[in-house]
């Protein structure tokens, strides 16, 4: 994977710790190590940055949803891919693939 802007979805986190996520054995390889608690990892990714949500990004989402009227979206998948797309973020580590609609890499691969 190339360097770069990366959006931590909460999803990939949670298949990190639970043992039947089918994604668990991708999450382990891609988080390199043992289950570290959330703060622990959080604090372990060099140069994470914590997006903040505001008025704007609501509108955002609004028109990301109407884009993407076809693909049954939640208002948190439209929220992230505004996020990703207001700060051009390619790459996406979460088991939600419904991120990579707008082009984004999204890691573990389905």
């Amino acid at each position: 994977m190339k360097p770069g802007k990366v959006f931590l979805d909460t999803g990939i986190y949670v298949a990190l710790l639970n043992k039947r996520d089918r994604h668990q054995p991708q999450a382990v390889a891609l988080f390199g190590g043992p289950k570290p608690v959330f703060r622990a990892l959080a604090s372990s990714l060099e140069g994470l940055e914590i997006l903040s949500a505001d008025l704007s990004l609501h509108d955002e989402t609004l028109q990301m949803l109407d884009r993407m009227r076809g693909a049954r979206l939640t208002y948190v998948d439209g929220s992230s891919l505004a996020l990703m797309s207001r700060h051009e973020i390619r790459t996406a580590w979460s088991t939600d693939h419904d991120l990579s609609l707008t082009g984004a890499e999204v890691v573990p691969s389905a």
